[in-house]
C-alpha cells in the first residue's frame, strides 16, 4: 500500500523529528510511498546536502528493503550542492547553458594572490609574495559569501571612513578595488565566480522545473537553505505536481512569542528563514509519515530546544517546565534525561581516552555503531589515537592535511636539503623518510642513514653534500653522492629566481628521483596522500603562471602554505563501526551511540576565523550575513545530535593547560534541570573519568622506588689505566666511567650542535699550542696579533658560525691582550716555559695514569703546572677533596718522571690560568697562594694516597660502580643520569672509603 507524499496542496513540506534515523525513515518513507513498485522507485529523485548523506541514503533502501532484498533501481539520490549542467538529474535550460565555466579552485587563488601582493608591494617592496596565499584564501570566502548573498557592496564601506582604524580602511579601499577590477579579470579569462555559477544554474534549474515539471517525484531532504540559490531551488521544489522538502528538526512546539524572537544565533534560525522564503506557515509542516516520536524522544527534544529557547524568551522557562510537566507527567525531565550523560574530563587527553572507553563499551555489542563528531580536528585526532589502545580502527572523515603525511614530509625535506645542502637535521629527516630510496631498496638506503646520521653527530662537518660524504665514507659515501645528483635539478634553481611552475616541475622530477627504487615504481603519486600531492604540484605548474617570481625559500613557504592546507582523506569506509565526523558530516546522520566531544565554548560554537578584510560593522554595512549566523547553524547540529536515543556529552575542562568554560549549550541545558528542581548533573552510569585516570595509575602498594644501581663488573674488565680526566670521572661519577669505558656507551652530540664552551677551548687550547710550538720563547711584536688570529681561524675551523663570529673575534683580540700581559709579567719574574702539550704517565699498584699537560714552566723558586681554563677554574679546596685531581695528579707524573723530556722534577706550583676575552678576559689562580694555599706537596701525596685506595677499593669485586658519588654540583647533570636512572632514586650518597 503506497503512501501519498504529494496528495495534498503545494506547497508541500515535511519535518522529521530530531529524534527520527532521518537516512533510515527517509528511506522507509519513499518506498512506501513506492509501494513495493520497482519502476516507481526508480523514478523518484532525492537531493540531500552532502555526499556523504547520499551514500548512506542508498544504504538505508537496502535495509528498508530487508535481508533479502529484491533485485531494484534505487532512485536518484544527488548531493544539491552538486546541481550542473552535465547531470542527468538536472536540466538547468538555456541560460546555464550559456553560463561562463567557473574558475578553477587553484587559478582563482594565484590570481587574488597577485592582487594581494600588489597591495603588499606597494607599501612595501620587500613584501613575500608567499605572504600573500593565505589572504588570497581569505579573500576568496569573501568572494563567495557575497556571491551567496546575492552579491555585495563593498563601497557602501566607504561610509565608514574615519571610525575604523587605519588597517580596516586600507582593507576597505583594497576591497572596493577588487570589486571593481576582479569581474574585469575573470571576464578575461572567460570564466565567473564558482558561486556566482552555482547560483545560476540553481536558479535557472528552479526555473526550468516550474516551467515544466519532471515526469518523477523530487525530494529535497535534510537541507536548511542557507544559501539563497538552494532556498529559491527547494521552493520551486515545494511547489512541483510530485515535490516536497523534508526539513530537519523544525521545532512546531516552540511558542509563538519565542518562534517570533528566534535570532541568527538560535538553531531554528536557518529553518524560519526558510519556511519565509518557501511560504508556509510553521503550523501547516506535516510530520512525514512513519516518523512517530515516542514519549522519551518528545521529552528529550523538548528539554534540548527549550534549553535553547532564545534569550529573550528564557523568563518563562519554569512556566514552560510546568507545562510540559502537567501535560506529559512529573517524570518528563527525568525521561529527558533517559540516555544523555555528561562527562567533564580534566585535562583534553584524558576526555579521548572517556571518549575511546565509551566506544569501546559499546562495541561489545556486535552490531552496534557508534559516532563522535566534534568540530574540533585536534580532539578528533587525539580521540582516534586513543581508540588504537584497544584496537578500535574508526573512521577519521576529517583526514590530515598533506604536510603532516610522510610524503608531505618527504617532499617539503627535499626543499630544507636543497635549500641547505649542509643542514644535517634536513638530510638525516629526509633519508630517514620512508619515501626515500635513492635507486636502492629501502632497506638498504635505511642502513645508510644510520651510518650517516652517526657521521654527522656534533657540529657540522661541511658545507655541502660533498663534505659530508667525506665524512661518512663508505657505501654511505655513494648513497649522499647519489643524493647530491638527484638534487641538482632543485638546487640549481636556488641560485637565483624563477617562476613557481618551473620550481613545481624541479621539485616532481627530484622527488621521483629520490624516491625511485627496485621496491617502488618511482612515483610517489599513488594512494590518497599521492594523489593530493600530485595535484598540488599539477596546480602549481598549470595555474601559477601570474604568481610573482620566487626563490627556493619562496616557493618553500608558497608549497608549505598549500601543503598544510590540502586535506589527505582516506576513502570512507561504510563498513566501520566507528566513525569520527565533523557537525556537517555528521548531518542526517545517526549511531546506537553518540559521542559529542569537545564540548567548550570556542569550539561548541566555533569561533569565527578572523577576517582581515572586513570588521562586523563593515559586513552589515556590505549586505554580508552576520558571522554569528555560523552560530545558529551549529546549534541547530547540536540540537538535532543531542536528541539522538543515547548521548554522550564530553569536554575538557582545560585546554592547553589553561581554564576552559562549558559551551553555552551546556550551561542552558543544566540551568534548565537546575531550576526545574532536577538533577542537573546528567552523571553517566558508568564513571568514565575515573577509569581513565586509573588507567595508567600505578596502584601505591605496586610502586617499588628503585634503588640506586650498584653494578659489579668482574675484575678482568676493569680499566687498569687511565687519563687524569678519567679518574676524575671515577672520583665523582663511578657508574658514567662504568658505562662509557666498560659497557662502551658514549652520549651522541645531537646533529648540527652550535659549538658552544667545549668547542672554544679546544680552539684556544690549539691556538696557544700551536703558536708556542712556533715561537718558542722568542715572543715577537705581533705574538698578540698572531694569537687572536690563530684562535679566529681556530674557532671557524671548530665549526662556529659566522654570526657566531661576529661576538667570538672581539672575545679572541682581548683574549690575546690579556695572555701578552700575562706572558710579559711572567716572564719579567723569571718563567720559563720548559714544555708545551706534553704527554706523560705514572703507573702505580698496577694501574697507569696518563695526561697530557697543558703548560709546564720553570721559574726561579722551582716547576709550576699550567691548565688553560675558559670557564671558572676549581678551587685549592675542590682540588684536595678529590673531586679535581688533575694537576695533582700531573705533579706527581712530573715527580716520577712521567714526561720523559723533564726527567724527575718537583712541582711548587699548580696554577689555572682562565683565558675568557669578555669583561674580564683572563686571571690566574694559583694553588699555592692566597688563603686557601697549602703546599703543592701535600696536594700531590693526597692525590696519590687517593688514587692508592681506589684502585685498592675497586680491585675488590664487592666494590660497585655507583651513580654520582661526588658530582662538582648538586645540580650537575651527566651523560649517564638516564640510564642510571637518578630521577627515580634522586638521592646523593657519599663514597664509602674508596
Amino acid at each position: 500500500m503506497s503512501v501519498g507524499l504529494f496528495d495534498g496542496p503545494a506547497p508541500r513540506v515535511f519535518n522529521m523529528p530530531p529524534s527520527a534515523p532521518f537516512l533510515d525513515a527517509l528511506a522507509r518513507g519513499v518506498a512506501a510511498f513506492a509501494g513495493g513498485d520497482p519502476e516507481t522507485l526508480a523514478d523518484v529523485t532525492i537531493l540531500l546536502p552532502t555526499r556523504r548523506a547520499t551514500r548512506r541514503l542508498a544504504d538505508a533502501f537496502l535495509r528498508a528493503a530487508g535481508e533479502s532484498p529484491p533485485a531494484t533501481i534505487l532512485p536518484a539520490i544527488r548531493a544539491i550542492g552538486d546541481v550542473e549542467d552535465d547531470d542527468a538529474v538536472f536540466e538547468p535550460g538555456p541560460a546555464a547553458l550559456d553560463a561562463p565555466p567557473a574558475i578553477g579552485t587553484a587559478r582563482r587563488r594565484f590570481e587574488l594572490a597577485v592582487l594581494v601582493h600588489a597591495k603588499a608591494a606597494a607599501m612595501d617592496p620587500g613584501a613575500d609574495p608567499a605572504a600573500s596565499l593565505p589572504l588570497a584564501d581569505a579573500l576568496g570566502r569573501l568572494l563567495d559569501e557575497a556571491a551567496a548573498a546575492g552579491g555585495a557592496d563593498m563601497k557602501a564601506v566607504a561610509e565608514l571612513y574615519g571610525l575604523l582604524p587605519a588597517h580596516l580602511e586600507h582593507a576597505a579601499t583594497f576591497l572596493a578595488i577588487v570589486q571593481k577590477h576582479w569581474p574585469k579579470r575573470l571576464k578575461e579569462l572567460g570564466c565567473v565566480e564558482p558561486a556566482e555559477r552555482r547560483d545560476v544554474i540553481t536558479r535557472a534549474v528552479a526555473e526550468a522545473w516550474l516551467e515544466s515539471p519532471p515526469s518523477g517525484p523530487i525530494i529535497a531532504a535534510g537541507s536548511t537553505g542557507t544559501v539563497p540559490a538552494t532556498a529559491a531551488l527547494l521552493r520551486a521544489i515545494a511547489r512541483l505536481p510530485s515535490g516536497c522538502v523534508v526539513l530537519p528538526g523544525l521545532d512546531a512546539d516552540l511558542d509563538a512569542a519565542a518562534w517570533d524572537a528566534v535570532d541568527e544565533q538560535h538553531p531554528q534560525a536557518g529553518l524560519r528563514q526558510l519556511l519565509q522564503t518557501l511560504g508556509v506557515d510553521r503550523e501547516a509542516v506535516a510530520a512525514w509519515p512513519g516518523a512517530d516520536e515516542s514519549t522519551a524522544a518528545r521529552a528529550r527534544r523538548r528539554l534540548i530546544n527549550d534549553s535553547l529557547r532564545p534569550a529573550d524568551a528564557t523568563a518563562d522557562w519554569l512556566q514552560r517546565v510546568a507545562d510540559l510537566k502537567a501535560n506529559s507527567g512529573p517524570d518528563v525531565l527525568a525521561r529527558a534525561r533517559d540516555g544523555l550523560a555528561l562527562v567533564e574530563a580534566a585535562t583534553e587527553e584524558e576526555e579521548a581516552r572517556v571518549v575511546a572507553l565509551a566506544t569501546r563499551e559499546a562495541l561489545a555489542s556486535p552490531d552496534a555503531r557508534v559516532m563522535v563528531v566534534t568540530p574540533d580536528l585536534a580532539v578528533s585526532r587525539r580521540v582516534h589515537a586513543a581508540m588504537a589502545r584497544w584496537g578500535v580502527d574508526a573512521d577519521l572523515s576529517s583526514g590530515r592535511p598533506l604536510a603532516q603525511t610522510a610524503l608531505g614530509a618527504f617532499l617539503a625535506g627535499l626543499l630544507d636539503l636543497a635549500r641547505d645542502p649542509a643542514d644535517p637535521v634536513a638530510l638525516c629527516g629526509l633519508l630517514d623518510n620512508s619515501w626515500t630510496r635513492l635507486g636502492r631498496v629501502r632497506a638498504e638506503t635505511r642502513a645508510h642513514a644510520g651510518d650517516i646520521d652517526r657521521a654527522l653527530r656534533g657540529v657540522r662537518p661541511g658545507v655541502d653534500l660533498a663534505g659530508f660524504a667525506d665524512a661518512a665514507g663508505g657505501l654511505a659515501a655513494e648513497t649522499l653522492e647519489t643524493l647530491d645528483e638527484s638534487l641538482s635539478a632543485l638546487v640549481a634553481l636556488a641560485e637565483g629566481i624563477a617562476s613557481a611552475a618551473d620550481f613545481a616541475r624541479a621539485h616532481a622530477l627530484v622527488a621521483e628521483a629520490c624516491a625511485s627504487g627496485p621496491d617502488t615504481d618511482g612515483a610517489p603519486w599513488c594512494g590518497a596522500a599521492g594523489e593530493a600531492a600530485a595535484a598540488l604540484l599539477r596546480e602549481l605548474i598549470d595555474e601559477s603562471e601570474t604568481f610573482a617570481p620566487l626563490d627556493l625559500a619562496g616557493y618553500a613557504r608558497v608549497f608549505a602554505n598549500l601543503s598544510s592546507g590540502r586535506t589527505v582523506r582516506e576513502p570512507a569506509r561504510d563498513e566501520a563501526r566507528v566513525r569520527i565526523l565533523g557537525p556537517l558530516e555528521a548531518r542526517l546522520q545517526t549511531a546506537d551511540l553518540v559521542i559529542l566531544a569537545g564540548l567548550n565554548e570556542g569550539m561548541w560554537p566555533a569561533k569565527p576565523p578572523e577576517d582581515p578584510f572586513l570588521s562586523a560593522p563593515m559586513r552589515e554595512q556590505a549586505g554580508l550575513p552576520p558571522v554569528i549566523r555560523r552560530i545558529g547553524l551549529s546549534a541547530h547540529d547540536f540540537a538535532q545530535l543531542a536528541c539522538a536515543p543515547r548521548v554522550l556529552m564530553t569536554r575538557a575542562r582545560k585546554s592547553s593547560g589553561d581554564p576552559a568554560v562549558a559551551s553555552r549549550w551546556l550551561w542552558r541545558v543544566r540551568t534548565l534541570l537546575q531550576g526545574a528542581g532536577e538533577d542537573h548533573s546528567l552523571a553517566p552510569d558508568v564513571d568514565y573519568a575515573a577509569i581513565a585516570r586509573r588507567l595508567d595509575r600505578v596502584a601505591s602498594e605496586d610502586v617499588h622506588p628503585v634503588a640506586p644501581p650498584e653494578p659489579r663488573p668482574p675484575i678482568e674488565v676493569r680499566p687498569v689505566k687511565l687519563s687524569v680526566s678519567g679518574v676524575k670521572e671515577w672520583v665523582r661519577d663511578p657508574y658514567a666511567l662504568y658505562a662509557k669505558r666498560i659497557l662502551g656507551l658514549k652520549r651522541l652530540d645531537p646533529l648540527d650542535m652550535r659549538p658552544g664552551p667545549r668547542e672554544r677551548g679546544t680552539a684556544l687550547h690549539d691556538a696557544l699550542e700551536t703558536l708556542y710550538r712556533d715561537i718558542g720563547e722568542s715572543f715577537p711584536d705581533d705574538f698578540e696579533a698572531r694569537l687572536a688570529a690563530l684562535m679566529i681561524a681556530e674557532l671557524r675551523q671548530t665549526g662556529f658560525a659566522p654570526e657566531q663570529l661576529v661576538f667570538e673575534e672581539p672575545r679572541a683580540r682581548r683574549a690575546a691582550a690579556w695572555v701578552r700581559g700575562w706572558e710579559d709579567e711572567r716572564r719579567r719574574r723569571g718563567w720559563r716555559m720548559a714544555a708545551v702539550e706534553t704527554e706523560g704517565e705514572w703507573t702505580s699498584h698496577g694501574f697507569t695514569v696518563t695526561a697530557k699537560a697543558d703548560r709546564i714552566d720553570q721559574g726561579p723558586d722551582g716547576w709550576a703546572i699550567l691548565d688553560y681554563k675558559t670557564g671558572q677554574p676549581p678551587s685549592a679546596k675542590q682540588v684536595r677533596s678529590g673531586i679535581e685531581p688533575q694537576l695533582s695528579l700531573e705533579a706527581a707524573i712530573l715527580a716520577a718522571g712521567g714526561f720523559k723530556q723533564l726527567g724527575p722534577r718537583e712541582a711548587t706550583r699548580l696554577v689555572y690560568v682562565r683565558v675568557a676575552g669578555g669583561r674580564d678576559p683572563g686571571s690566574v689562580r694559583d694553588l699555592s697562594e692566597g688563603k686557601e694555599a697549602v703546599p703543592v706537596s701535600d696536594m700531590v701525596d693526597e692525590a696519590r694516597e687517593g688514587l692508592a685506595r681506589r684502585v685498592a677499593a675497586y680491585r675488590d669485586l664487592r666494590t660497585p660502580y655507583r651513580s654520582r658519588v661526588k658530582p662538582f654540583r648538586v645540580s650537575e647533570s651527566g651523560d649517564h643520569d638516564r640510564l642510571a636512572r637518578v630521577k627515580e632514586w634522586a638521592r646523593l650518597g657519599d663514597e664509602e672509603g674508596a
